[in-house]
Formats: structure tokens, C-alpha cells, sequence
């Protein structure tokens, strides 16, 4: 935050937030999606199928529940716990 209050004025982050709440800041993942799919297509053959957006956008993976966060830190505890070590080196 303190970079980003060096770079730019209360005003004008303000009226960048606002903007946000308005329409939206681009995603980075579609701009760069959009410059990779305009430079694939312009590099293939003929013969071969046009790429599409879809094909560089990275996967989104489903939000995990509170629950499924819960069991990966455990067994991330029972892992460290079967390691020792670690624990040797502190």
C-alpha cells in the first residue's frame, strides 16, 4: 500500500477505486490470454484448428469448502509430525 500511495494521489485512487466498483479493472490472466491467442493464430498453419482464449487461460480450480482447508492442514501437521528431520535443525 505505501508503494502504491507514492505512485499515486488520494484523488486519483480514489477515482481509480471508484472506476473499479464501476466497471471493473481488466484481469491480467485474459489481457495477456488475448495477446498469446492473437500471436499463436497468427503463427499457425493453414491447415491447423485457430486457438481460442480458453486454451491460455490458466484452470481455475474450484473454491475449496472450510472444511477441505481444514483436512489439508492436517495432514500437513501429521506429515511434519512424521519428519523429524526438521525438527533436528532448529
Amino acid at each position: 500500500m505505501a508503494q502504491l500511495q507514492r505512485q499515486i494521489s488520494r484523488p486519483g485512487f480514489l477515482e481509480l477505486a471508484a472506476y473499479d466498483q464501476l466497471v471493473g479493472l481488466p484481469d491480467p490472466w485474459v489481457q495477456t490470454a488475448m495477446v498469446c491467442t492473437l500471436i499463436a493464430n497468427a503463427n499457425r498453419s493453414a491447415k491447423s484448428k485457430a486457438f481460442q482464449l480458453k486454451d491460455f487461460l490458466p484452470a481455475r480450480k474450484p473454491q475449496q469448502t472450510p472444511e477441505e482447508i481444514l483436512a489439508v492442514v492436517k495432514r500437513g501437521i501429521e506429515a511434519g509430525k512424521r519428519n523429524t528431520s526438521y525438527a533436528h535443525h532448529r
